[in-house]
């Protein structure tokens, strides 16, 4: 009778045993049931997101994605944690073997594009405009000793020194070439700094009221206030409402930024979720996504429940752009190859982008010889040594000569002295 007793606590034991092992088994086939089943299905592809297509095909590698200075994008190989770059539609221009990628300014409305990598000891430099790595090194730069803000006092922009308190120096008026536009100048070099924009006589144009201001992509900036990002147009008026989020988890450096329109759409950052919209605040994809970069006709690469992948706004969802002129204008291009430089005597402004708004790298005297690389929109891409830079291309002519010897200046000049529109 006492054995009896002894056996059946023992028998149950076991008999619990075998069904632990049982459920154990059965959980283990039932995951290896869904990652086989999800590996089959491959990737995916959701055709009924409003306004858009939503897939993950060919991003299956990448664990992150982030935006380099909203030029090109930068990613993550998933399985060695290398980065590379690619365009914001998703071209590799770099291949994901490089440590980090990062930028910097050494002089007002100048950046320079680095990266580590193993390439070199050194730190080398990034030609933004193709994505392209190069053999430059990088060895430092000096922080600028000042920078314009603005001076509520003289109604003026005025040279403020290191460290950060306001040191007035001189007055920048006169002191500085600027293109027709509007140019974001903060009031100080403090975090505590309002913001607004002058024009290019340097005068206020929008009045510093605003926590952050960025550039002006077409008609519309994105401005910060009372803790929230919104958009103003050119006449400082608000088109859409302060109640938008930092997208600065997004960038590589900037943890508090929103992302300009282009092509008449933005991605934008809403109580934690991504999506994109119009000029009118309409929204053009739904705000289902933990991230979108800024991207470029119609394609933006995003990532919606932990994958990777590419949205591609539909035809009918995107908004109706500015209508072309009705009278062709004839765009004057450059062909590959040497050229000279042609003006009316005066030196010729080398940009850092295609645009008269963008910043001044340096300035090719007339007659200098330069390599044009391509062209695009009257713009000339062109190698003068070891710079590179944008040129009106109407300035150029083709020239079979060795390149001159002059070096260009980086010093500013008075519009009188320069030229490149």
């Amino acid at each position: 009778m006492k054995r009896m007793k002894e056996l059946v606590p023992r028998q149950s034991r076991r008999a619990v045993l075998i069904a632990a092992a049982v459920i154990a088994v059965a959980l283990i086939a039932a995951v290896g049931f869904i990652i086989a089943r999800n590996r089959q299905r491959g990737p995916v592809v959701d055709k009924h997101l409003t306004g858009g297509v939503w897939s993950t095909a060919g991003y299956e590698q990448i664990s992150d994605v982030k935006s380099y200075d909203q030029k090109l994008l930068v990613f993550t190989d998933a399985k060695t944690g290398s980065v590379g770059l690619m365009t914001r539609a998703g071209t590799v221009t770099e291949p994901a073997e490089h440590n980090a990628f990062s930028f910097c300014s050494d002089q007002w409305r100048s950046t320079r594009y680095t990266v580590e990598s193993p390439r070199s000891e050194y730190t080398l430099l990034v030609d933004i405009e193709s994505g392209v790595v190069t053999k430059k090194q990088y060895h430092g730069l000096k922080t600028p000793a000042r920078v314009p803000c603005w001076d509520a006092d003289q109604a003026a922009l005025v040279w403020v020194a290191e460290p950060a308190e306001v040191e007035e120096t001189a007055v920048a008026r006169g002191e500085l070439e600027l293109s027709e536009g509007l140019y974001p100048v903060a009031t100080a070099r403090t975090a505590a700094a309002r913001w607004g924009y002058i024009d290019a006589s340097q005068s206020l144009a929008i009045p510093t009221t605003f926590e952050k201001a960025l550039e002006f992509s077409g008609d519309y900036a994105a401005v910060k206030k009372d803790g929230k990002w919104g958009y103003i147009d050119r006449s400082g008026v608000t088109v859409i409402p302060f109640e938008l989020d930092s997208v600065g988890s997004c960038a590589i450096a900037d943890a508090d930024t929103a992302f300009a329109f282009e092509d008449g759409m933005a991605p934008v950052c809403k109580d934690g979720k991504f999506g994109i919209i119009d000029p009118e605040g309409e929204t053009v994809i739904p705000f289902v996504f933990e991230a979108i970069m800024p991207g470029e006709n119609g394609v933006y690469i995003a990532k919606r429940d932990g994958a990777w992948g590419t949205i591609t706004v539909k035809e009918d969802a995107r908004p109706a752009t500015s209508a072309a002129p009705t009278q062709p204008v004839e765009e004057v291009t450059a062909a590959p190859g040497n050229h000279v430089v042609k003006t009316n005597g005066s030196p010729l402004n080398l940009r850092a982008e295609a645009s008269a708004d963008a910043a001044i790298l340096g300035k090719l005297p007339n007659g200098t010889a330069v390599s044009v690389i391509r062209s695009e929109n009257g713009w000339a891409y062109v190698r003068y040594g070891e710079l590179k830079g944008w040129v009106k291309a109407d300035y150029l002519e083709e020239a079979p000569t060795e390149p001159a010897t002059e070096e260009p200046t980086t010093e500013p000049a008075t519009a009188a002295e320069s030229t490149d529109e």
